[in-house]
């Protein structure tokens, strides 16, 4: 596995102009570019440098901006992506907190038409300029509220890494899951083993959800590996 970090230097002026011109509350956060190995892919990504960075900065954005940091989490969602690439070649694909958009960028890599939502502008941003940094088109994005959903658009599959994290805004997953998921879709989902994201799985298996999983390993630089959980699920009817 090939992995590494280094500082995005203040001289890079193409990201200064981006960040000027898209989302200028980014200046308040130091940035990396991280490489990561995804299949025989190194996807080249900006993100914020750390957890301590955001909790400093986190009073400037309207939302809390830990979507700006890059999380293990992503990474095994976009590494069992691209060992199924070609189940969701040319499939429609929703990235539900997108976050810095590794696994919508992957799943666009490999040919899916993808929608990136999130409910920070700033890490929609970030998902565009990563995703011009590697060579792709921009997918189409759209802010959104879990707790009010309103698009009427269905997709084949439903990404999300690390979105399980806080109990309280299951209800409104589930309603997006079952608004969203065309018949037949998929939903691909990746935890850091928490409880509750099991919790909310098994809730959704007695409303009629079928999940199998597995587990993946992830180590990013400068950190300990991160045991991840990937869900697969299928509704029943």
């Amino acid at each position: 596995m090939s992995q590494m970090k280094r500082d995005f230097l203040s001289s890079a002026e193409s990201l200064t102009e981006f960040i000027e011109n898209e989302a200028p509350l980014l200046h308040a956060l130091p940035l990396v570019e991280v490489e990561v190995r995804i299949g025989e892919r190194i996807i080249t990504l900006v993100c914020a440098k750390g957890e301590d960075a955001i909790l400093e900065q986190s009073a400037l954005f309207v939302e809390f901006p830990f979507g700006c940091l890059l999380w293990e989490s992503a990474v095994g969602l976009a590494r069992e992506l691209e060992r199924q690439k070609e189940t969701w070649a040319g499939t429609r694909v929703l990235e539900l907190g997108a976050g810095i958009g590794l696994a919508g960028l992957v799943a666009r890599a490999n040919g899916a038409t993808v929608t990136q939502t999130d409910h920070l502008p700033e890490g929609l941003a970030l998902c565009r300029f990563n995703a011009r940094k590697n060579g792709l088109e921009s997918p189409a994005q759209f802010l959104a509220d879990w707790r009010d959903w309103r698009s009427a658009l269905r997709y084949d599959l439903i990404l999300g890494a690390d979105i399980l994290y806080e109990r309280k805004m299951h209800p409104a997953l589930q309603s997006v899951f079952k608004a969203a998921l065309a018949p037949g879709g998929t939903l691909l989902l990746a935890d850091p083993c928490r409880p509750q994201a099991l919790e909310c799985l098994a809730e959704m298996e007695r409303d009629g959800w079928n999940f199998t999983m597995k587990t993946a390993v992830v180590t990013l630089p400068e950190t300990p590996p991160v045991e991840i959980m990937l869900y697969e699920g299928t509704r029943k009817g």
